[in-house]
């Protein structure tokens, strides 16, 4: 028995995202002095930028699911409610750094880790019209 992209159970995207999110965490989580100084470390926004767009776009498959797009019901407030998910993670996670030896909550990886959100919800909303969409359909 196989498992289409399609017939991804909501428990299964929850999943997928929630341990996504306690990635994040533990990766925040370990004190700043004990980071390695390499020469992509310094790239940190950038990074942040990643993180958050792989954060995105399973905040889309959560809510602008596979189904959904196809059947064209997904509205302005689908992709609100998936920017907002990733964005309030954002928050909590500065938050959390600032109670992390060595690491601090900065309003600029804030702004990175947004974008990345945003963009990861527009990249996967370019990828399921491409690829699950019919032309005409308005999503």
């Amino acid at each position: 028995m196989s498992v289409s992209f399609m017939t991804i159970s909501k428990k299964l995207r929850w999943g997928g995202l929630l341990g996504y999110m306690l990635i994040i965490f533990v990766l925040s989580s370990i004190p700043g002095n004990t980071l390695q100084e390499t020469g992509f470390f310094h790239h940190d926004k950038l990074l942040h930028l990643i993180e958050y767009g792989f954060l995105g776009s399973l905040s889309a498959l959560l809510v602008l699911h596979p189904e959904k797009m196809e059947a064209g019901s997904v509205v302005r407030m689908d992709y609100a409610l998936a920017i907002g998910i990733g964005w309030t993670y954002a928050v909590f996670d500065e938050i959390h750094q600032y109670f992390v030896p060595g690491r601090m909550m900065e309003m600029n990886d804030f702004i990175a880790d947004a974008v990345g959100v945003v963009l990861g919800v527009v990249a996967y909303r370019w990828v399921m019209k491409k690829i699950f969409v019919k032309q005409g359909s308005t999503a």
